[in-house]
């Protein structure tokens, strides 16, 4: 955790990312570290803490490293406006049954869909989850 904490703070210091330059301008050997705030929350979340307030302390930090996450995801427009507008929907906003059980499965199959890519690049493995 120490080594990820500090290359994280590498990471900033060297303003690898940038929110007013495009993906395309990113270089090829930094992509990865894309994924440093990710892999820092899972790390976070899994944290073993047998106080209350310890393992608080530690969702917090994950949290914080997953809208990081999810913030240079959407300044890189890494996930494609449909998806990301497909996710948007909120169900509890469709008053049609019909409407709002096929907005569900479109979800559901994306998410699958999603998962099962992550799973065969053997990057993450949500089984147990």
């Amino acid at each position: 955790m120490t080594d990820l904490r500090s290359l994280s703070s590498r990471i900033t210091a060297l303003s690898l990312f940038s929110s007013n330059e495009a993906l395309e301008d990113v270089s090829t050997r930094n992509l990865v570290y894309l994924f440093v705030p990710f892999v820092s929350a899972e790390l976070e979340s899994r944290v073993k803490a047998i106080e209350r307030d310890e393992r608080m302390i530690h969702l917090g930090i994950a949290q914080r490293c997953l809208w990081t996450f999810v913030e240079t995801s959407d300044n890189y427009n890494i996930v494609p406006a449909i998806e990301r507008d497909l996710h948007e929907q909120k169900t509890s906003g469709v008053r049609d049954p019909a409407k709002k059980r096929d907005l569900k499965i479109k979800q559901y199959q994306k998410e699958k869909e999603l998962r099962t890519r992550i799973e065969v690049r053997g990057c993450f493995p949500y089984n147990n989850l």
